[in-house]
């Protein structure tokens, strides 16, 4: 019987933590830079109001790539320890893609 291997979910925990905390100190750099509270203030004339409106800096995409690929690390790491607990309990792996599949089944057939 084989015996269940955690190694790739350890190094994408790893992966995960490393990427959190380099995303965590980019994110602190940029929003020294940035002045998120700006204030533009607009006169109209014809209600005769002042608008005032915020206008934060967006963040560059990157953050959201790399916040992405965070989530879908932590993803793959669940279906791998979902595989690797079904090796665990001597049954056969291709029977837990049904539990991470997009078609609907009856929790009989998950289980």
């Amino acid at each position: 019987m084989p015996r269940p291997d955690f190694e790739g979910c350890r190094t994408r925990i790893k992966w995960v933590g490393h990427a959190l905390n380099t995303l965590d100190e980019e994110f602190r750099v940029w929003m020294l830079e940035h002045d998120m509270h700006a204030v533009a203030v607009e006169y109209q004339p014809e209600p005769n109001v002042h608008v005032f409106r915020l206008r934060p800096d967006l963040p560059p995409q990157r953050f959201g790539v790399v916040a992405g690929n965070i989530v879908h690390q932590i993803r793959a790491t669940l279906d791998n320890i979902v595989w690797q607990l079904v090796i665990a309990n001597g049954e056969n792996h291709a029977g837990a893609v049904g539990a991470i599949s997009s078609r609907s089944a009856t929790p009989s057939q998950t289980m």
